[in-house]
């Protein structure tokens, strides 16, 4: 068997995810909780088997018992990750141990492969929902920070609770029951990580330039929306301009 043959052999044909093009929404729970629980065996599997690395460390740092420390002045302080701060707080005062630091970590992503799965059959195919849902939940990349006492796995979910929310807002049309939701999801991204500024920029960008919201009422509705986000995580924005060395 030449290259070429085992080649085609091993290339999934075009079609391969044709069929139900059109996303009915209708999520597959059971095939759902399995891949869930495929995830969270990776995440939660060794979870302190490695050693602390430095950003790790600084975690810690803020939070480690016995040494004296506020709780809200750290989280104010805190301009990588307050929430991460504020979940882990009363965990290392439980147990001071590298599985207590990074649970958070760790249940957050396999929260994320939940609503991964969600975001698909909302907005793919069936059949391309269950394969990503299967890379989602295997994926190395994520399972690795998912066991990272950082704010990259809260990051990503927050985000997916965002764009899901979003996703039916610009398909519905306002829904004020579910602005709140939004607002928080917003928010909650970027106290876990300061990056989280970029998918709410993306986010705006996608909605003024496809979406494009009708008339002065919807306008009214998303500025209000993001507007209030801002708001939300402007001290730790404030706190950040006064380190960041943008030149």
């Amino acid at each position: 068997m030449n290259g070429d043959s085992l080649g085609a052999r091993l290339v999934p044909p075009s079609w391969w995810l044709d069929g139900d093009q059109d996303p009915s929404g209708r999520v597959e729970w059971k095939f759902l909780a399995v891949l869930v629980l495929l995830g969270a065996s990776l995440r939660l599997f060794a979870l302190d088997a490695q050693s602390l690395w430095v950003d790790e460390i600084m975690t810690w740092q803020m939070i480690r018992p016995g040494a004296g420390l506020g709780f809200w002045e750290q989280v104010r302080d805190s301009i990588q990750g307050p929430l991460l701060t504020v979940l882990t707080w009363p965990l290392v005062r439980i147990s001071d141990t590298a599985t207590m630091l990074r649970l958070p970590s760790a249940l957050a992503g396999i929260a994320t492969v939940l609503v991964f799965g969600v975001v698909a059959y909302r907005v793919l195919a069936r059949r391309a929902a269950r394969v990503a849902l299967l890379l989602m939940a295997i994926n190395p990349f994520h399972s690795w920070y998912s066991q990272e006492a950082r704010g990259y796995s809260l990051l990503m979910l927050f985000t997916l609770i965002s764009f899901l929310v979003f996703w039916r807002l610009v398909r519905e049309g306002p829904r004020f029951r579910l602005l709140p939701l939004f607002i928080l999801a917003n928010a909650a991204a970027v106290w876990s990580n300061m990056s989280g500024l970029f998918y709410l920029l993306a986010l705006g960008l996608v909605l003024l330039s496809y979406f494009r919201p009708r008339n002065w009422q919807v306008w009214r509705f998303w500025m209000f929306g993001f507007g209030l986000s801002i708001l939300l995580i402007m001290p730790w924005l404030l706190k950040a301009s006064g380190i960041w060395a943008v030149d």
